[in-house]
């Protein structure tokens, strides 16, 4: 009689395991059915025509997890990147890349992430991640591609640079005279959050400080505190952007380190800062920004066909960068940094030797955002920008079709 009752507890206990994993399984398949709902509604409203580029992806991260998914990117065409994560999965992030370069990633902190990126006129082969930056659970990523004229009105839309491009544009309005002395930065904080930066100021100098946010961005502080923990100058309006030195002189009068402390009161996702100051006062000479000559100092045939091409489509601008040299096979692509100046347009131009067919080339932002290519379909490539705030900014030039030796330099000048 024990040993039947034994034998029917553990009968008993086999069935309730068996049951409980059964109503997980089916609590998961509950759960993943919403997030691919959410994937859906989310990316079929990104854009009037917007249409599902291959399979809805589905499955679980841990924290610090990533996926990654090949994808096919069109020409002339824009696309949503898409991610939800359930409610444990407090922070998922979607990147599209290509090789090493963010082609746009998402700038907000919670369970819902969302990319954007438009291409130019050739297809490109991209790589689509979804990240779990904080918690772990199931989550849904998706791609979904919408021509580009549905975009038009979407500012964060071309790369996702909303932020970036406030930021210019408060720089238009406020920087004044003043040159940038930093590049501008761009970060991400959810409501509530608070992030601190160092900044160095001297005296004899008066700066400003410029930050804007995105759509989803409320209310955004703004304060510059001196070394004891004492703030020199807030700004605590209730706005997208935040200034300082604008509406009174920040003029430190002892030199040291500063904390720059940006806090976001309502609202949550991407903002971009950025420092700017008048002319230091000092007896000391100023250096001479180092001379380029155009085509470098060769006479071969890549340092002769860039001054051709210089004479043509330069617009008459000085270098700004030596001549840069390699050598790419097909599919090869190489980077070049160039200081931009505010204010400053630029031309960068490429030639290759008789066996290059056909070069690709493309600035980017600090943070990898396309700014311009060129459309051209040949071995004399050149692209052309106007930066409202400078940096180090990259030109990206690839051999799309053929290999040997290419020449690369960057000429600019003020507007």
């Amino acid at each position: 009689m024990r040993a039947r009752d034994a034998l029917g507890c553990v009968a008993a206990v086999a069935l309730m395991a068996t049951s409980a994993r059964v109503a997980a399984q089916e609590g998961a398949a509950a759960s993943e059915a919403v997030l691919v709902i959410e994937v859906s509604s989310a990316g079929e409203g990104a854009a009037e025509g917007a249409e599902r580029v291959g399979p809805l992806r589905t499955g679980r991260l841990a924290r610090g997890q990533s996926r990654r998914f090949p994808v096919r990117l069109d020409a002339d065409r824009c696309y949503a990147a898409v991610a939800q994560g359930e409610r444990a999965l407090t922070n998922v992030d979607v990147v599209l890349a290509s090789g090493r370069t963010v082609l746009a990633r998402d700038g907000s902190t919670s369970p819902s992430a969302r990319a954007n990126y438009c291409t130019g006129p050739r297809a490109e082969q991209a790589r689509l991640s979804v990240t779990a930056f904080r918690g772990a659970g199931l989550f849904a990523l998706g791609l979904f591609s919408f021509p580009v004229a549905a975009a038009s009105t979407d500012p964060g839309t071309a790369g996702g640079h909303g932020a970036l491009e406030r930021l210019e544009a408060l720089a238009r309005a406020q920087a004044g005279n003043m040159r940038a002395l930093s590049a501008p930065t761009r970060e991400s904080l959810a409501e509530g959050e608070r992030v601190e930066r160092d900044v160095v100021l001297t005296p004899g100098r008066c700066y400003r400080v410029l930050a804007a946010g995105e759509d989803t961005i409320v209310d955004l502080d703004l304060a510059l505190i001196a070394e004891g923990g004492r703030a020199l100058q807030t700004d605590v309006g209730e706005a997208q952007s935040a200034t300082l030195g604008v509406l009174r002189p920040l003029c430190p009068p002892t030199p040291g380190n500063h904390r720059l402390a940006v806090r976001i009161e309502a609202g949550s996702g991407s903002f971009a800062w950025q420092v700017f100051g008048s002319a230091e006062r000092s007896a000391e000479p100023v250096a001479q920004a180092p001379r380029f000559r155009v085509g470098g100092s060769g006479t071969d045939f890549i340092a002769n066909s860039v001054r051709g091409r210089h004479r043509a489509a330069g617009e008459g601008r000085p270098a700004v960068t030596d001549l840069v040299v390699t050598s790419l096979r097909t599919n090869e692509s190489r980077e070049v940094r160039v200081p931009v100046e505010g204010g400053h347009c630029y031309v960068v131009l490429a030639a290759g030797t008789p066996s290059v067919r056909d070069l690709d080339l493309r600035i980017l932002d600090p943070y990898g955002n396309e700014r311009a290519r060129d459309h051209s379909h040949d071995a004399l490539p050149h692209a052309r920008v106007c930066a409202s705030v400078g940096g180090s900014w990259r030109v990206q030039v690839r051999m799309f079709n053929g290999y040997g030796r290419v020449g690369v330099q960057a000429f600019g000048s003020p507007r």
